[in-house]
């Protein structure tokens, strides 16, 4: 029989027991869970997540001019004939891209007489006409990451299709279209001749296009875009003719200069990644 005392401390020493496994049991089941882990950084600059983006861009389209006739002609620069446009695009889980939108191409033809070795003026004397029409092109482009050297660069390989026509502002000369000049000869004498100019023009064009694209992410939502596209599309797209007449005797110069939708672009945009 156990006595008053040892049934007491045997009751205190269950509790207590009983009382700490409770204890145990209830903070194991209210510990807290562990927090989540922060996203991974490279998610603010684009690298993982599907998503949309828009650029605003200028580019230059430097075209190929072919001109025969008379041997005082040859080419001429046209300059950088920058255009605008604005892009949207879709990017899949960072690896492939598609996008389109509108912007301008400019296809042009330049060319020069020289008057030094035909009319025996001053070293340096030429008769410039420069020729420009404007076209809205929708492109189609394709586009794949072929390097990526860290989280905010990449570079893509791009793979496309266009369609041009021309816009309600698209014909502007740079140059004399019909014009009577005059020059002076180093001996002192004035000569006169005639210049006459006329072109002819394709409405609409489909071109295909291959190039290299670079991005730069600076941003949580932008990024540089600089690209190198080569143009390939028909033959002839604009051609000018022109003569030029010396007055005096009727001698007459001639030329055909045709350009086609052939040519290297430069683009250079911002791009806004859209969530």
């Amino acid at each position: 029989m156990l006595t008053a005392l040892t049934r007491s401390l045997l009751l205190v020493f269950v509790m207590v027991w009983w009382g700490g496994t409770v204890v145990q049991a209830q903070d194991a089941y209210y510990t807290p869970s562990p927090p989540k882990p922060k996203p991974d950084s490279s998610l603010i600059y684009g690298r993982i997540k599907s998503h949309y983006y828009i650029r605003a861009e200028a580019s230059t389209f430097r075209v190929r001019s072919r001109i025969a006739g008379d041997e005082f002609y040859s080419v001429a620069p046209f300059g950088l004939n920058v255009k605008g446009g604005l892009i949207a695009g879709f990017s899949f889980r960072d690896k492939w891209e598609i996008e389109t939108g509108l912007k301008k191409l400019g296809i042009y033809t330049s060319i020069e007489f020289d008057q030094h070795k035909s009319f025996g003026a001053a070293p340096g004397s030429l008769d410039g006409l420069g020729l420009r029409i404007n076209y809205w092109h929708i492109p189609v482009t394709g586009k794949v990451v072929v390097w990526r050297p860290s989280r905010k660069i990449n570079a893509l390989g791009t793979l496309g299709m266009g369609y041009s026509w021309q816009g309600n502002d698209g014909i502007s000369f740079a140059g004399p279209v019909a014009m009577q000049v005059g020059i002076g000869l180093p001996d002192g004498s004035m000569l006169s001749y005639t210049t006459r100019s006329n072109y002819t023009k394709k409405p609409s064009f489909v071109t295909g296009e291959v190039g290299l694209e670079l991005n730069w992410f600076f941003g949580r939502k932008l990024g540089l875009t600089v690209a190198a596209k080569r143009f390939f599309g028909p033959a002839t797209v604009l051609q000018l003719e022109s003569q030029l007449v010396e007055d005096t005797q009727g001698t007459t110069y001639k030329v055909l200069s045709q350009t086609g939708a052939n040519g290297t672009s430069l683009i250079a945009g911002l791009r806004y990644r859209l969530y």
